[in-house]
């Protein structure tokens, strides 16, 4: 508590450093920054820990300190404080670095302790740690010796900050992801995962994203199941593999419903949907079409008949999420009809191929809206000094993409072609006003790149089983392989995310598992980005277990 007589001392030192300011402002011409070292940009790291690792015989009153090298933020920290096995402890501070766990009732006897404090911990300017800290000790002579370690990824790569649960099966039969589990830990930058000093038995891995911070699994969080449980020894290290991060198996909330026009509403989602997936229903309103946006997955367009501006619609909203049955969106607000005329000129949003390909046999052209399904003109291609035509006849692919199928590939060597937009129009009638550029260099075959993948599979898996996907942003390739020595042949160049599974139920999909009722996931492993380029042969491993 603070003295009367230390307020009035605060206060006269308040006033002191007020009349040196005024002082100083009035007798400086210029005023410069105040003079400071570089911003910290360094993660926090731990200098020390009582007990220090590995302790054994550690008194039952012991309360357990972890010393930082800097000033650290309380909350998360705190936050990313785990005690393995399951403890309730009261935490206090010695100062800013200094972190001091109490717990309650003291520590068991003979029993071995880890405590982890995990990425999620970040100092007074935001620094996370690089990767999660975990110390040992126990109370009895002994400490347990198992080691386990894996890796969390999505289809885009490492995942960091996942908490990684995992449940002793020997002492454990509740329902994973609802009760504790038996030891914590969370994936660092690498998206790798490390348990230390394990009993050894057989364990359960539970991997999910705790957005809201609370340490229980949310029915909306993604998460990871392993392929098997994993049986941990006292003798070697135990490879887990990687856990697939996956949304949860719930539809995405609807973020907002906009009257765009008269005949369109936009919805927005929380995260991408498949446009199959999602059904709209509006009373008194005719649905005519559903269409997503062509590069915002979180985007559903809906074209309806004309509405009337002076009304307002209910609408009935069904969406399907992964591994879920279509269910109805609650609390979707009624919307004002819009009486705006469509009058915007629809746009392209990219040409496929790029600047360079191999084997052009079409040309693909995405629009930006729905667009009516006339075709273009026969006197669409114009030709002169400095283009070309080639012949070929149109279709469309769905309401936004226009595909040219060519007669015969494109030759090798410097393609330009040049479009005049006629007779194609969006739903509205609206014409694009920029004409079709297309340049590209069409190469030889012999330039096409190359992606050698050495695959190793656990003992248990059917190498005919397994499948290697590679994906763009837009574009899926499934690679179903006959050795496990073999080049992914026929990519177009570009950058890639590849990885590859099990495919067990033989649906060309990963299965992720389910937490409850709880099924294992198809084995998986990710092998990494890759940039394609002209000419190159890239050679990677893939490890699935």
């Amino acid at each position: 508590m603070t003295s009367s007589s230390q307020i009035r001392d605060i206060r006269v030192a308040r006033r002191l450093s007020l009349a040196l300011l005024v002082v100083g402002l009035c007798s400086c011409a210029k005023v410069a920054a105040p003079k400071g070292g570089p911003v910290d940009k360094y993660p926090p790291r731990i200098l020390s820990t009582v007990p220090v690792a590995d302790r054994t015989g550690v008194a039952q009153d012991t309360p357990l300190t972890i010393e930082f090298n800097e000033p650290m933020d309380r909350r998360t920290t705190e936050n990313a404080v785990y005690i393995a096995p399951a403890t309730s402890v009261e935490v206090t501070w010695d100062g800013p670095t200094r972190l001091k766990l109490w717990v309650e009732g003291g520590l068991a006897a003979d029993r071995t302790y880890v405590i982890t404090i995990g990425t999620d911990a970040k100092d007074r300017r935001g620094n996370r740690m690089e990767a999660s800290h975990q110390f040992a000790f126990s109370t009895g002579t002994s400490l347990d010796q198992g080691t386990m370690v894996g890796r969390v990824v999505s289809v885009e790569g490492p995942q960091r900050g996942v908490s990684v649960w995992a449940y002793d099966l020997e002492n454990f039969d509740g329902i994973v992801g609802t009760d504790a589990p038996a030891y914590v830990t969370q994936s660092g930058s690498d998206g790798r995962f490390r348990f230390e000093r394990l009993a050894p038995t057989s364990y359960r891995l539970l991997a999910y994203v705790d957005e809201d911070r609370d340490r229980t699994l949310g029915e909306r969080e993604a998460r990871g199941l392993a392929a098997t449980d994993i049986e941990v020894t006292s003798v070697d290290s135990t490879v887990a593999g990687d856990l697939h991060l996956v949304p949860a198996p719930w539809a995405p909330r609807l973020e907002r419903l906009t009257a765009l026009t008269r005949h369109r509403l936009l919805l927005v989602f929380e995260a991408p949907v498949e446009v199959d997936s999602v059904r709209v229903e509006i009373e008194n309103l005719r649905v005519e079409s559903i269409y997503s946006g062509a590069t915002d997955l979180q985007r559903v367009y809906v074209q309806t008949e004309e509405q009337s501006a002076d009304q307002s619609y209910r609408p009935v909203i069904r969406v399907a999420g992964r591994a879920a049955a279509p269910h109805v969106i609650g609390d979707v607000d009624e919307f004002r009809g819009s009486s705006r005329v469509d009058s915007r000129a629809p746009n392209l949003v990219h040409n496929i191929p790029g600047p360079a390909a191999i084997h052009v046999d079409e040309l693909v052209f995405t629009f930006d809206e729905a667009m009516a399904a006339t075709l273009p003109a026969d006197s669409f291609w114009q030709a002169d000094d400095s283009t070309q035509v080639f012949s070929g006849h149109w279709q469309w692919r769905g309401p936004l993409h226009l595909v040219y199928a060519l007669t015969d590939p494109l030759p090798e060597g410097q393609v330009r072609m040049r479009g005049a937009w006629s007779q194609v129009a969006d739903l509205a009638g609206n014409t694009p006003t920029e004409p079709v550029q297309v340049e590209l260099e069409v190469l030889a075959t012999e330039d096409r790149p190359s992606l050698e993948v050495a695959m190793s599979l656990e003992a248990t898996i059917d190498p005919s089983s397994v499948r290697v996907v590679a994906t763009t942003s837009d574009r899926r390739y499934l690679f179903e392989l006959e050795d496990l020595d073999t080049a992914l042949s026929g990519l177009p160049f570009g950058e890639y995310q590849v990885y590859g599974f099990a495919d067990i139920d033989g649906d060309s999909q990963h299965d992720p598992g389910a937490v409850h009722p709880f099924r294992v996931a198809e084995p998986f492993g990710w092998l990494g980005s890759v940039d394609l380029r002209p000419s190159t042969t890239i050679r990677a491993d893939l490890h699935i277990h």
